[in-house]
C-alpha cells in the first residue's frame, strides 16, 4: 500500500518526483510507471489551485484509469520506472479535496473515487457456510472463514503468466498438490489473508462488529475486463475502499514488478513475499476505515494509516522486511529533518508517510511494545460511551505519551530523536544513518542549515568527547528540544533529553564516549530566525549514580524475551539501558528513554541469554546492572499456514481454459488440500 523505492538508480526524477505521484497502468501486461508523469505532477503541485487539482487528478488516473492520462505522460521504458504500492491515500486525498476542484476536473474524478458496482447478474447476496454475509461481485469466488476472494476470467498467475496454475504449494514447506479446480494464486491470497486475520484480530485484538458479521471482499484486480470495480494500476500492490457494508480490498493480478523484499531475491518467493505483506497491510486498512473518527482530516492524519499498516505487515510477516526500502542512507533518514509527515508542507509528504514507519517501530520497541499501537487506536477510535468521539492522531499521541509518564508528545519525540541518531532498533542495521554535521547553527539569512520541520530534528556528531554541557541559544520559548546520545567505550549508551523555555541545555557525563546531538522542533508555527548549538567541557556536577532497578523479571518469547522491572526510586532517573548476550556472539542492547520499565526483544536465535538492566540519571551517570538468565527455546517465525477451511468455491473459467473447474462450477468444503465436490449442496454438508 505504499509508494516504493526500488533503488537509487531508479529514482531518475529524484526524491521529489518519487514522493509526489503514485503511478500505475491499466492491465497486468501494461508498462511500468512513467517518470515523465512524476515530473509533471511535481511541477503541477507547485502551481496554482487548478494546477494542483490537476496534479491530484493525474495521481488518481495513474491508480484507477491510467488510459486517461495524456499520451505524453505514459510510460517510456527508456526512462526507467518507479514501483508503487497502493492507491488508498491517493483516492482519499482526492475525495477530501473534491469540493475544491474545478467542476470539469471534479466530474472526471468523482466516478473514480468510488466506482459503481457491476450490473445485474453478479451482485446476488449470499450467506457463507460460516454464517457471514457477502455479495459476490465477480464471476469466480473462494470463500474462507473471513474472506471472499473473487476474480474474473482474465486471471493470471501472480507473476503475470498464464494459464493459472493449479499444482503448486500454497505455503512454505507445503507439498506441491493440485487438481482441486481452484487457481493457486487465489488459494495463496486466501491463505495470506487468513494468516493476517489470525494475527491482527485473534492475537492482537483488533475487531469491529462490521467485520464480525460480514466476509471481507478481496477482488483480484484486472482479472475481469467487463467490470471497472476492480481495475488497479499495473504497478500498484493493493487498494482498500469503503464498501456498502464492509470495506473491500483490491490486490493486483500481476506482481512481477515488485522489488526484492527479504522473502527472496528472484521469482515467486519475492512475489509471494509481496503478496503476504499486502494482505496484512490492506487488512489493517479495513479496520482503519471502521475506526476513523469524524474529526479525522485525511490530508493531515492519514499518514498514521500508512505508518501503522506498514508496521503491521512486518509484525505479521517479519521475514519479508519490505518496509526497509523506505529507509537506508538515501531513504527516509536523509529527510528526517523535515519531520513526521503531520503537515502537508512539501512534496515529500508521501515518501515520509511510509518511511515514518520507523516511528511506529520506536513505539513498539522502546515504549509500550506492540500494545502501544493498539492503545493508540483505542484512543483514535470513537468509543461506545456518549461523547467519546475519538481523537485525531496527534491528540492521541499526546494523550498516550502523557499516560506513559512522558511530558506529552514532545517528551516522547525526544527519545525517538535520540534512537534515530544511532538507529537503536532491532533491525536498525538496515535503516541507514541520518545526515549528521560537525556543528549546528542556523541563520535564516545565511541558510547555513535547513530548519527542521515540526517533529523533525537535525543532528551533529563529534561533540567534544569529554564531560560536556550542550545548549541551544536564540530559540523561542518552548519550541525546541535537545536530545543527546552518549555512546560509552564499553558499549553502553544513554539518551538524555531536555526541552523548556528560552532554549534548553543538557550537562552530560560522557566519560570519553562519543556524543551525538539532535535539535528537535517541538511546536507548530514557531520558526526562529537564528539558533546555535554550542558545547563546553564544563560537564555536570558530581552526583550519586542511581541505585539498581528492582524486581527484574524476564520471560521467554518466540525468538526473544520480555523484561519488566521497577524503578530504583531515584527521582532523576532519565532512562534505562538493556543489554543481552548468549555467550556465543549473539549480543545486543537497547536504550529506553523516559519512564519506560518494560521491553520486548525479538529476532534472537535460540539459546540461554543473560539479560541486564541498569538505570541512568539526567546527567548520564549509570547505576549498577541487575542480571537475569532466560532461555529462548523457540525461534520466531511467520504465522503458519492457516488451518481454517475453504468453505466454498465457484470456478467457471480461467484465462486460458485451464484449471478453472468443471464448467458448471466447482464447490468445495474441505481443508486447503481438497478435492472438487460435485455440488454446492454437497459442499454445505459437514
Amino acid at each position: 500500500m505504499r509508494k516504493g523505492i526500488v533503488s537509487a538508480g531508479a529514482l531518475v526524477a529524484g526524491w521529489l518526483a518519487a514522493a509526489t505521484v503514485f503511478l500505475a497502468t491499466n492491465s497486468p501486461a501494461a508498462q511500468a510507471p512513467s517518470v515523465a508523469l512524476a515530473r509533471q505532477v511535481a511541477v503541477l503541485s507547485r502551481g496554482g489551485p487548478e494546477q494542483r487539482a490537476r496534479a491530484r487528478l493525474y495521481r488518481l488516473f495513474a491508480v484507477r484509469a491510467p488510459g486517461r492520462l495524456p499520451a505524453s505522460l505514459r510510460t517510456d521504458p527508456a526512462q526507467g520506472a518507479l514501483s508503487i504500492r497502493c492507491g488508498t491515500p491517493v483516492v482519499r486525498a482526492v475525495a477530501a479535496r473534491l469540493a475544491e476542484m474545478p467542476p470539469d476536473l471534479r466530474a472526471e474524478a468523482e466516478p473514480l473515487i468510488r466506482p459503481a458496482r457491476p450490473g445485474a447478474g453478479r451482485g446476488a447476496a449470499a450467506v457463507s457456510p460460516g454464517g457471514k454475509t457477502v455479495t459476490h461481485e465477480l464471476a469466480n469466488w473462494l470463500v474462507t472463514t473471513h474472506f471472499s476472494i473473487e476474480w474474473g476470467p482474465g486471471l493470471t498467475n501472480e507473476d503475470g503468466t498464464t494459464p493459472p496454475r493449479d499444482d503448486g504449494p500454497l505455503w512454505d514447506g507445503d507439498p506441491a498438490v493440485g487438481g482441486n479446480g481452484i487457481p493457486d494464486v487465489a488459494e495463496r491470497w486466501a491463505a495470506y489473508f487468513e494468516a493476517s486475520y489470525r494475527k491482527i484480530v485473534e492475537e492482537y485484538g483488533y475487531t469491529h462488529p462490521v467485520v464480525d458479521a460480514n466476509l471481507i471482499p478481496v477482488y483480484i484486480a484486472n482479472s475481469d475486463p467487463d467490470t471497472f470495480l476492480e481495475n488497479l494500476g499495473g504497478s500498484t500492490y493493493g487498494l482498500t475502499q469503503p464498501g456498502d457494508s464492509v470495506p473491500y480490498i483490491l490486490v493486483n493480478n500481476d506482481l512481477s514488478f515488485v522489488p526484492p523484499n527479504g522473502a527472496g531475491a528472484e521469482g515467486l518467493p519475492r512475489i509471494q513475499g509481496a503478496m503476504r505483506i499486502t494482505a496484512a497491510h490492506e487488512l489493517f486498512h479495513v479496520f482503519h476505515f471502521l475506526y476513523e473518527p469524524d474529526a479525522w482530516v485525511p490530508d493531515a492524519d492519514d499518514w498514521w494509516f500508512e505508518v501503522s499498516a506498514t508496521w503491521m505487515e512486518d509484525e505479521v510477516f517479519d521475514s519479508v522486511n519490505d518496509y526497509v526500502q523506505y529507509l537506508g542512507d538515501t531513504g527516509w533518514p536523509a529527510w528526517f529533518y523535515k519531520g513526521l509527515p503531520v503537515l502537508l508542507t512539501d512534496s515529500l509528504y508521501t515518501l515520509r508517510a511510509y518511511g515514518a514507519v520507523i516511528f511506529a517501530k520506536y513505539l513498539s520497541e522502546h515504549v509500550g511494545g506492540r500494545q502501544s499501537i493498539f492503545d493508540l487506536w483505542v484512543l483514535i477510535r470513537p468509543g461506545d460511551e456518549p461523547g467519546d468521539a475519538g481523537m485525531r492522531i496527534l491528540d492521541a499521541l499526546d494523550a498516550y505519551a502523557a499516560a506513559q509518564g512522558f511530558e506529552g508528545l514532545p517528551g516522547l519525540f525526544l527519545g525517538f530523536a535520540g534512537a534515530v541518531a544511532v538507529m537503536d532498533f532491532e533491525e536498525g542495521a538496515s535503516y541507514g544513518r541520518v545526515v549528521a554535521r560537525d556543528g549546528l547553527t542556523h541563520d535564516s539569512k545565511a541558510e547555513s542549515l535547513p530548519v527542521p520541520g515540526y517533529l523533525g530534528a537535525v543532528y551533529a556528531e563529534d561533540v567534544p568527547a569529554s564531560d560536556v554541557t550542550v545548549d541551544l541559544e536564540g530559540v523561542p520559548d518552548g519550541a525546541w528540544g535537545l536530545a543527546l546520545v552518549v555512546e560509552h567505550p564499553d558499549g553502553e549508551r544513554v539518551v538524555l533529553g531536555s526541552s523548556g523555555t528560552g532554549g534548553t541545555e543538557i550537562a552530560a557525563r560522557t566519560a570519553g564516549g562519543s556524543v551525538h546531538a539532535s535539535v528537535a522542533y517541538l511546536a507548530r508555527d514557531v520558526v526562529p530566525e537564528s539558533w546555535v548549538l554550542s558545547s563546553s567541557s564544563q560537564g555536570p556536577s558530581d552526583t550519586e549514580a542511581p541505585a539498581a532497578v528492582e524486581n527484574l523479571d524476564v520471560s521467554p518469547l518466540p525468538g526473544g524475551f520480555r523484561a519488566s522491572w521497577d524503578p530504583p526510586g531515584d527521582p532523576d532517573v532519565a532512562g534505562y539501558f538493556v543489554k543481552w548476550g548468549d555467550g556465543a556472539g549473539n549480543v545486543g542492547s537497547r536504550t529506553l528513554f523516559g519512564p519506560v520499565t518494560r521491553a520486548a526483544v525479538r529476532g534472537l536465535p535460540v539459546g540461554v541469554y543473560q539479560v541486564a538492566v541498569l538505570a541512568y540519571d539526567t546527567s548520564g551517570n549509570r547505576g549498577p546492572s541487575e542480571t537475569v538468565a532466560v532461555e529462548v527455546s523457540e525461534a520466531a517465525s511467520d504465522p503458519p499456514a492457516p488451518a481454517a477451511e475453504f468453505l466454498e468455491s465457484h470456478v467457471e473459467t480461467s484465462a486460458a481454459g485451464d484449471g478453472g473447474g468443471g464448467g458448471g462450477g466447482c464447490f468445495v468444503r474441505t481443508l486447503v488440500r481438497s478435492v472438487c465436490l460435485e455440488s454446492q449442496a454437497d459442499a454445505r454438508v459437514k
